[in-house]
């Protein structure tokens, strides 16, 4: 039998699909394509069988052939779509990951027996909603620990397919490679979680609060090393949960600081990805003072303690660069420990290599802090 994988970016692998490569796989016919009657002359029986045994068998080829295009047409396209996908959330991963490994739905992590560098699969309940789920993909270095503790948020993605944090493999190995536990969540409305979504509002910082206080609690995590990563919609979210809970790093990726100066340059731009987002705040959202409180740290920046890392680039969304630099000022000014980083030419998706020039020695230096001998050279 041979087996053809399809990608598992967004969730559980269906497995390898079995063609049969042999006329022996899966048919009963003569075992050696050639008639087993008699051959005495004259009669008919072998002449039947062998042109019976060569009509299966080049049917079966071709059949074969088929199905191998086929299966090939189909990994090509489930490996297009992770590509697309990736470029949407702008999740660090790779389509070619299959790491995933499901597991049961859980009512908490606690479990250290789990097999490390593979990619975790569970459902946590919401706190505020414990019938709601929250989707959360995790994998822990080698070893015993304890480990310090990463947590990922991802941004919006849109479209009809909104995978999440199924697509995070890529940079849960390169986490836990550095010698960290590394959690990626799928906020409410994305992947498995369940909604509704709130444009990175009070009911998906609640349910990025409560995993960060699940995993901090573990045995094999250290708890008073936790950082937070959030990338554009996901660092609305990592900026309000800072001025709630104690971390030791945060990591703010494209962000929106001041929502609603965003909405309203927004809504009145002539360009039409711009009104769409706009459309997606106000539905998901709302437009009142509240709502837009409720998703804007630079008001309320002076409850941040954390070292944060602000990056931004030239060419995202129109308010985004000038709000970074108002944030990197406001928290210059209270004493905290910032670094903020324009990337010239760029846009809203950042590569990979450019952030990790900056991120990697962000988190040596104030979530490992020199802990983990092989932490440099796995940032590298």
């Amino acid at each position: 039998m041979a087996a053809v994988f399809a990608p598992s970016c967004f969730g559980r692998s269906p497995g390898p699909v079995k063609l049969p490569i042999s006329p022996r796989e899966g048919m009963s016919g003569p075992k050696n394509g050639l008639g087993q009657g008699s051959n005495r002359p004259g009669s008919w029986r072998p002449a039947a069988s062998h042109l019976l045994a060569s009509f299966i068998g080049a049917m079966h080829m071709r059949y074969i052939r088929n199905s191998f295009v086929v299966a090939a047409t189909v990994q090509l396209l489930l490996t297009s779509a992770c590509q697309h996908s990736l470029q949407v959330s702008a999740t660090p991963s790779h389509p070619g990951d299959r790491t995933a490994k499901a597991t049961r739905p859980a009512q908490n992590v606690a479990q250290t027996q789990v097999e490390a560098g593979v990619m975790q699969h569970q459902f946590l309940p919401h706190p505020s909603y414990p019938d709601k789920k929250i989707e959360v993909y995790w994998m822990k270095p080698q070893g015993t620990g304890p480990w310090p503790l990463i947590v990922y948020a991802h941004g919006h993605q849109p479209g009809g397919t909104r995978p999440g944090a199924a697509v995070s493999g890529g940079w849960l190995q390169k986490m836990t490679k550095s010698g960290a536990l590394a959690v990626a969540i799928s906020t409410p409305g994305y992947g498995q979680s369940d909604g509704p979504p709130d444009f990175s509002g009070p009911y998906t910082q609640t349910a990025v609060r409560e995993i960060i206080r699940i995993f901090r609690g573990r045995p094999d995590v250290q708890g008073d090393r936790v950082a937070l990563y959030g990338q554009s919609g996901g660092a609305i979210v990592a900026g309000m949960v800072a001025t709630q809970d104690p971390l030791s790093a945060l990591v703010l990726d494209v962000g929106i600081y001041d929502l609603k100066m965003s909405y309203e340059v927004m809504s009145s731009s002539t360009d039409e990805m711009y009104r769409r987002i706009a459309e997606v705040i106000a539905k998901e959202a709302g437009t009142s003072d509240q709502a837009f409180r409720q998703r804007s740290v630079l008001p309320i920046a002076d409850r941040i303690t954390a070292p944060t890392l602000i990056l931004t680039a030239e060419h995202d969304y129109p308010t985004s660069e000038n709000q970074a630099r108002r944030l990197a000022d406001a928290l210059t000014k209270q004493g905290v420990p910032v670094k903020f980083v324009d990337f010239p030419g760029q846009g809203h998706i950042i590569p990979r290599p450019l952030l990790n020039r900056e991120v990697d020695p962000f988190l040596k230096q104030y979530l490992f802090r020199e802990s983990n001998s092989k932490t440099e050279n796995a940032l590298r």
